[in-house]
């Protein structure tokens, strides 16, 4: 799982640190690689990028397993899927993003690149997106940017794949089988009425 490839990482970032560093020494290919990978590690913009990927991926992958599961109903995912929005939804803010922010600062000091502000490089229009033409007036307003923006676009598509209207139907379809399982029918049942009206849309 993703979840735990960030978290393998972050647990042994110094021992993965100096293992490249030892690949340094080789001249072929792998040392140009193991250079390179080492210069990112040593990076601020990395290290904020992987725990941010950790928080994320470690919650969606929660609901993954549920999803997965064989014991799983229709309105498991959903109500699952609703519980992971709402918590997105409440990190989503000014005092998580500080907390978030300032721990990480903290877990960085063995890093060599302390984060700094990029000077601003207006990209080919074609390539633009909404932050692009943000100026930043510092580090912390800059990496505040990543973090909301990371988080609104995994609620949307949490949204977007989950919260979609046959789902709603689904639910009732299910409702209504167990309903007619256990009473008479019963045409002004509401369960009824949303199956009926979607047959005949």
């Amino acid at each position: 799982m993703r979840a735990d490839s960030y978290n393998s990482l972050l647990n042994n970032y110094e021992l993965v640190q100096e293992a490249l560093y030892t690949l340094i020494e080789e001249k072929d290919g792998p040392g140009i690689e193991a250079n390179g990978l080492h210069e990112q590690m040593n990076k601020f913009y990395f290290f904020f990028r992987l725990k941010l990927g950790y928080l994320i991926f470690s919650a969606t992958e929660t609901l993954s397993r549920i999803i997965q599961s064989s014991s799983c109903c229709l309105q498991d995912v959903l109500s699952s899927t609703k519980s992971l929005i709402r918590y997105f939804e409440r990190i989503r803010d000014d005092t998580n993003f500080k907390s978030f922010y300032t721990k990480i600062l903290n877990e960085s000091e063995s890093l060599k690149d302390k984060p700094i502000l990029t000077r601003h490089r207006r990209p080919p229009k074609s390539y633009q997106s909404s932050s692009d033409s943000v100026e930043f007036s510092s580090c912390e307003e800059f990496y505040r940017q990543q973090y909301m923006e990371s988080l609104e676009i995994v609620v949307n598509m949490l949204q977007n794949r989950f919260t979609q209207k046959n789902f709603k139907l689904l639910c009732n379809v299910k409702k209504f089988i167990l309903y007619a399982a256990n009473n008479s029918l019963d045409d002004s049942n509401d369960y009824f009425q949303s199956v009926m009206d979607f047959l005949l849309w």
